[in-house]
């Protein structure tokens, strides 16, 4: 598990890295993970997890939690990606969600990175049954995995998946740099121009 400390910095402007207008980068163990969020959100950092908040708890209309594993080079070949989600989905089942509804697995692949994600709609238990969206996103290399869930209130469904697309677009794993802050850097495999 990771052990976060938060830092702020100003990538050069010639970085490689680039976040969308309105957007900032969020990136844990210098590219193991690396992923857009609006710039306004806040981050919280709860072990062995980190949050981000579109506002400050308990007036935020959305909670989008990230947790990282390391771990040695594993072939995954045995153990679908699906299987793992769908494990994560049981164990993250609550007693305040009333009224589920699960939507199919959505699969995606980028090179040796896999993603799946899934939405669940439900009645809030502690909301007076306000209709909320729960998105959980995983994604995994030979030698990182990531576990994302997004909630937010389904009244603030188009706001919020034009977040979960972004993430969704800029999601990359395993993409490691030495120096984040070097005027110029690439992530390994990239060709130097």
């Amino acid at each position: 598990m990771a052990k976060w400390k938060k830092t702020r910095a100003k990538l050069p402007k010639n970085s490689i890295w680039k976040a969308s207008p309105g957007y900032k980068i969020f990136v844990a163990d210098r590219g193991a993970v690396r992923f857009d969020v609006p710039r306004h959100w806040l981050m919280e950092i709860e072990h062995p997890t980190v949050k981000f908040h579109d506002k400050k708890p308990p007036d935020d209309d959305c909670r989008l939690q990230a947790t990282v594993w390391q771990f040695p080079p594993t072939d995954w070949t045995g153990l679908p990606i699906t299987e793992m989600m769908g494990d994560a989905d049981r164990d993250a089942t609550s007693d305040t969600m009333l009224e589920t509804v699960r939507d199919p697995f959505v699969e995606l692949q980028r090179g040796q990175t896999e993603i799946v994600w899934q939405e669940t709609r439900y009645l809030d238990g502690t909301q007076d049954r306000r209709p909320a969206v729960s998105r959980q996103l995983f994604a995994r290399r030979p030698e990182v995995g990531l576990l994302i869930t997004f909630d937010f209130w389904e009244d603030d469904r188009t706001r919020m998946l034009t977040c979960w697309d972004e993430l969704v677009r800029s999601l990359r794993l395993g993409e490691y740099v030495k120096d984040p802050l070097a005027q110029q850097f690439r992530p390994p495999g990239m060709a130097r121009n």
